[in-house]
């Protein structure tokens, strides 16, 4: 299954290259025109911004004392979209792997 992004980037490409209209170029697609002319609202600067403060503050904590701090400060950011931009700033630190305590 391939993304309306892609599809747009093929649509782009078909544009540049032929001399075809857009409605031709989305329809070889199979992508909505409505798609095409669509922009994105998304701005999430501002979670950024407070997790890049709370990873400098506390590096060794995880999502949920960043998400749970978050929330204590008063702001309603949908746990959702805090978590998408938590993995894409790639913020996830590999669990530590458990040590085996040898008895002697």
């Amino acid at each position: 299954m391939v993304k309306p992004a892609a599809k747009r980037e093929v649509v782009k490409y078909l544009l540049g290259s032929y001399k075809a209209s857009i409605e031709r170029c989305c329809g070889v697609m199979n992508l909505h025109r409505s798609m095409w002319y669509y922009q994105s609202k998304k701005d999430d600067t501002e979670v950024i911004d407070k997790l890049n403060e709370l990873a400098e503050q506390l590096p060794t904590r995880g999502f949920d004392e960043y998400y749970e701090r978050i929330r204590k400060q008063g702001l309603k950011w949908n746990r959702k979209r805090v978590l998408r931009v938590y993995r894409s700033m790639k913020l996830e630190s590999p669990e530590n792997a458990r040590k085996d305590f040898q008895q002697e």
